[in-house]
């Protein structure tokens, strides 16, 4: 994995995962056969926000919809700040923000592409884990009891809760059996409790997050299956890694 930056947490993860990486800090973790290289002392400079806001709150919004689906590279600036659910006044910086970095590139004078498209879902999928998602958790729950966890695939779910992280990569592929249930929903605690036998707990397994896309999913049960390749990546788990990798293949080979 080569990234520009890795928070402490994850490159912890990685580590015990011993899944090797490089950041644009010069720090690496290798370990391949009878060669290993551990170096961790290089300070990351992070991304200043005041000259580039790609990958600001709002900027991460925005490269979301791009990496979903290129086409909106090329639509107007309104267009594609109703998409995103940003200011208006925000789609010119961002845009700049990924030429900066050199992750977009001029065709002609209206048309342009998405280059080192991997690269990009790298970064931002960093600072997505950093910045955005913990502003988008709402609660934990839990259960009410073990078999309403159990049968977990039977619930009615509405047309604004969609499973995410491991539920969603169990409805994708069907080969992981969730640990931590991770859901996306506009409804409140009480419809939540109600709907869903679930109640509040610091503790729950069921983490409760509020949707950043606005676009329609094929399957009405999950997030978009870059979501649930995010959710799992974030948790630095070499099963969930393995799994991700897996909806990466079958979903995700516009981002190669």
């Amino acid at each position: 994995m080569i990234v520009d930056r890795l928070y402490p947490n994850l490159k912890k993860e990685l580590n015990k995962a011993t899944i090797n990486w490089v950041d644009g800090a010069g720090n690496i973790y290798l370990d391949h056969g009878h060669h290993f290289i551990w170096i961790d002392r290089h300070k990351t400079t992070p991304v200043k926000e005041k000259k580039n806001r790609a990958f600001t709150k709002t900027g991460l919004k925005v490269v979301f919809l791009f990496l979903h689906d290129e086409k909106w590279l090329n639509k107007t600036y309104r267009e594609i700040a109703g998409k995103a659910d940003v200011a208006l006044g925000n789609i010119k910086h961002i845009l700049d923000g990924l030429r900066q970095q050199r992750f977009i590139i001029d065709k002609t004078e209206k048309q342009f592409k998405l280059i080192n498209k991997k690269k990009l879902l790298d970064q931002w999928l960093t600072a997505f884990t950093d910045k955005l998602k913990p502003r988008l958790h709402v609660d934990n729950f839990k259960f009410l009891n073990e078999k309403d966890q159990r049968v977990w695939k039977n619930l009615t779910l509405d047309e604004e809760t969609f499973w995410g992280g491991e539920p969603g990569a169990e409805l994708l592929t069907a080969n992981l059996k969730p640990a931590t249930y991770t859901l996306y929903t506009y409804n409140t605690k009480a419809i939540l409790m109600k709907d869903y036998k679930l109640k509040p707990d610091p503790e729950g397994n069921v983490e409760v997050y509020t949707p950043y896309w606005t676009f329609e999913t094929p399957n009405k049960k999950t997030a978009p299956a870059l979501v649930v390749y995010t959710d799992l990546m974030a948790t630095g788990e070499p099963r969930n890694a393995n799994i991700a990798n897996d909806i990466y293949e079958r979903f995700l080979t516009h981002l190669t």
